[in-house]
Parts: C-alpha cells; structure tokens; sequence
C-alpha cells in the first residue's frame, strides 16, 4: 500500500497518465492531431525533466 500512495504521488506518473489519456481520447473530445503530437512532446519534455531533477535532489553532488 505504501509503494502505491508513493507512486501515486509522482508527478511523473500523472504526467504520464495524462498524456495516455489525451492519446486515447482525443478523438472523443475532439482535439486535432497536431495538437496531441505537441501536448505528447510536452509530457515527453516534462517526463524527463522532472526525472533528472528528481535524481539530482536525491544526490548531493548535482549542482544547483
């Protein structure tokens, strides 16, 4: 239980969560293609930026 309500807390999983929906979705809530590749290239941006910084807060020799 604890491991799901640390995963759950990340923000890289709800950017992730999200993004899959857009993708699943989008053509439900009406949002062009060009729109959900941007948004997609967002999140990918977004992913990989809060995990390196998620890696540098837990190590003391990343530099600020």
């Amino acid at each position: 239980m604890e491991l799901l309500k640390k995963i759950t807390s990340s923000k890289k999983f709800w950017y992730a969560v999200g993004t899959i929906f857009l993708l699943f979705f989008s053509d439900k809530i009406g949002i062009s293609d060009q729109a959900v590749n941007n948004v997609v290239l967002i999140a990918i941006a977004l992913l990989i930026s809060q995990g390196l910084a998620d890696r540098c807060t837990n190590k003391s020799e990343c530099k600020k």
